[in-house]
């Protein structure tokens, strides 16, 4: 008989209302205490009638993992009186140690997956589960995943990436060829056992040592990247290197690598107020193609800017979720109004043509595709202006990566700690002399 406890939905509910008007400061403490004292009370029944929350009905199971999950050291606090936010952040525990635990999971058992449909089969359905989980809980705080704090939209984009079984087997084809690679430079470079995850980071990569093996976490859209790539990205890591060697810079900048971010990115829908671009309407430049190029006969996509700047390819159609996804790079005043239609022409053929496979490959850019392409009105300016701007781009890009926070230096040294490292060197040779 399947164990029943009464008023944990109820319990819910009531601080999901507390949750969207705001804790008052002063009652954070009391608050944070009643749902802690609540969930050890449904612990402690469970324990009683050996079973767990797990094994409750699915409402007061949902409800249960939505309390449990709760960063209860970061409540929506405000001062007494004070208006609700309208699009409230909030904070869901152990998501992101999940995402690692997972990717930790791939990277060890990789070919044993590979070569067992059923338990790819099994994986990809865990996967799929933790997903719903996660907007289940959205729901249940009156949000959605956009609402996640960033760590948690990161996890829930790259578990969606995984959940298509296309990207499943290309992740775990991937680890299998980092594995080589790995293997065969830790016998020369004598370094303990290292563990690659390839996660959805806002960096390309990082590396974290421990005492007995060091883990290097890499950036999901490294996917399609060769083993001379990762090769260089493994030493980089290990070596501590601050400069990205010129074929990993090279991969970065092409288009596979932004394809993979852009899928990424179209999982997470933002609220309307997040579409608007501060130069640019995407709105506005639907209606003029559809009406020039489709007269007015294309379905509208869901439009959308992306949150990252990217350099080499600048527009994106994720079908599954029929979207048009552009990047901020386009967002600007120095690109011609014209140049952002022919983007959104572009990807609006995607729409219009979908793929076509053959020998087992994946092509989107067939010759009718080509051929419709060149029929927009101002093709050759448009393309020439988009291969400077991305020689623009990316020497503001490279600047970037040399400059202020170098966000994607391995390791996380930064500036300062590098002119310490120069000041001390300087000394020692005074000393010397």
């Amino acid at each position: 008989m399947q164990l029943r406890i009464t008023g944990v939905v109820g319990f819910l509910n009531y601080v999901r209302r507390r949750l969207q008007a705001g804790i008052p400061r002063e009652e954070a403490d009391s608050f944070k205490r009643r749902v802690q004292e609540f969930l050890q009370q449904v612990e402690t029944i469970c324990r009683e009638h050996r079973a767990t929350p797990e094994q409750l009905p699915a409402p007061s199971r949902n409800a249960y993992r939505f309390l449990k999950n709760l960063d209860l050291d970061r409540l929506p606090l405000v001062e007494a009186g004070a208006p609700a936010p309208a699009n409230p952040t909030f904070y869901l525990v152990n998501v992101v140690s999940s995402g690692e635990s997972l990717a930790l999971q791939l990277w060890r058992e990789a070919d044993a997956i590979l070569a067992s449909p059923a338990k790819r089969q099994e994986l990809l359905q865990e996967i799929r589960e933790r997903i719903r989980s996660l907007e289940e809980l959205c729901a249940q705080n009156g949000g959605a995943p956009w609402n996640m704090a960033a760590p948690s939209q990161q996890v829930y984009c790259w578990m969606k990436f995984l959940a298509g079984e296309e990207n499943f087997t290309a992740h775990l084809q991937t680890l299998l060829r980092v594995r080589r690679v790995v293997r065969s430079l830790l016998g020369s470079l004598k370094k303990p056992t290292l563990d690659v995850l390839l996660v959805n980071i806002r960096v390309l990569y990082r590396i974290r040592p421990y005492q007995d093996r060091a883990v290097l976490k890499c950036n999901e859209a490294f996917l399609y990247a060769g083993e001379e790539v990762w090769r260089n990205i493994v030493l980089s890591a290990l070596r501590r290197k601050r400069r990205l060697p010129e074929v990993v810079n090279d991969f970065v900048l092409s288009e596979d690598f932004s394809g993979v971010l852009f899928e990424m990115e179209s999982f997470i829908e933002p609220p309307a107020e997040a579409l608007k671009g501060h130069v640019h309407d995407l709105e506005a430049s639907f209606e003029r193609v559809n009406r020039r190029y489709f007269q007015e006969k294309m379905a509208r996509p869901a439009l959308q800017w992306n949150r990252l700047l990217t350099v080499a390819t600048m527009g994106y159609y994720q079908a599954l979720h029929d979207r048009v996804i552009i990047s901020l790079s386009l967002d600007h005043s120095g690109v011609p109004e014209f140049v952002l239609d022919y983007v959104m022409y572009h990807e609006l053929l995607h729409k219009k043509h979908g793929e076509t496979r053959a020998n087992g490959r994946r092509f989107v850019h067939t010759p009718e595709f080509r051929r419709e392409e060149r029929q927009f009105d101002k093709y050759p300016e448009a393309t020439a202006f988009l291969k400077s701007w991305a020689l623009k781009q990316r020497g503001i890009a490279e600047e970037d990566k040399q400059s202020a926070a170098v966000p994607h230096a391995p390791g996380g040294s930064s500036p300062k700690s590098q002119s310490a490292r120069k000041r001390k060197k300087k000394s020692r040779k005074r000393r010397r002399r």
